[in-house]
């Protein structure tokens, strides 16, 4: 379908299947109605041309790779129906500036904002549970995170290689150990305040962090590496 430039997906479709329009390369366009509840995995992965999309509040999941390497997409709406974020649903998507995850979304999946090097800021609501291993991996100009209260895991490597992030406030206190990675190679770091609830932190955290002044580790930390 490389020559497909448009779609417009009728009302009667309840549900777009897995690669249904993959390596559409031209397609510029489409038009998602309100009866469609799922976007199958690699949907529109490698849709180069895809410069906006809008998903419906009708769609409750996303399945992984839906949009990898839309390399032209600059808008998203993701609605607040979403309650999970596939697996590197975003990867290779590079012109994306800003995101902002709906309220009501409970886990920021595995690789799921990775490689987007243009991203300069992302809003996390209270809802998220969970932020993902490699979830904002290599993110070069993002510059600033909030974790919001009612997190209880950061997976390893979440925010590896963020070059330009500089302060990460961690709001919560259910948050048990710092994993492996987690902030490896964020030579821009110079704030950020461990919370007490931290009981661990992981081999190679704060590793290549070389703008990191001083770090105030809480007496309930009982490993480090």
């Amino acid at each position: 379908c490389t020559s497909l430039t448009e779609i417009i997906i009728p009302m009667n479709v309840t549900k777009i299947g897995n690669k249904s329009f993959k390596g559409c390369c031209s397609l510029s366009k489409i038009l998602i109605p309100l009866t469609i509840s799922s976007i199958g995995e690699s949907s529109f992965e490698d849709c180069t041309s895809l410069t906006e999309i809008e998903i419906p509040s009708s769609v409750s999941s996303i399945g992984k790779n839906a949009f990898k390497n839309c390399s032209s997409l600059e808008k998203l709406t993701i609605p607040s129906s979403i309650e999970s974020l596939g697996k590197i649903l975003f990867n290779g998507c590079s012109k994306l500036t800003h995101i902002t995850i709906p309220d009501g979304t409970k886990t920021i999946s595995n690789y799921a904002f990775a490689g987007l090097t243009e991203l300069k800021s992302i809003t996390i609501p209270d809802s998220i549970t969970e932020i993902g291993n490699s979830s904002f991996e290599n993110c070069k100009s993002l510059t600033e995170i909030i974790i919001p209260m009612n997190v209880t895991k950061i997976g390893m490597n979440a925010f590896c290689g963020c070059s330009s992030l500089s302060k990460i406030t961690i709001e919560s206190t259910l948050i048990k150990i710092i994993d492996k990675s987690t902030f490896f190679g964020c030579s821009s770091l110079n704030e950020i305040k461990i919370p007490d609830s931290i009981t661990e932190i992981g081999e190679s955290s704060f590793e290549n962090c070389t703008s990191l002044n001083e770090l105030i580790i809480s007496m309930n930390v009982t490993k480090i590496g």
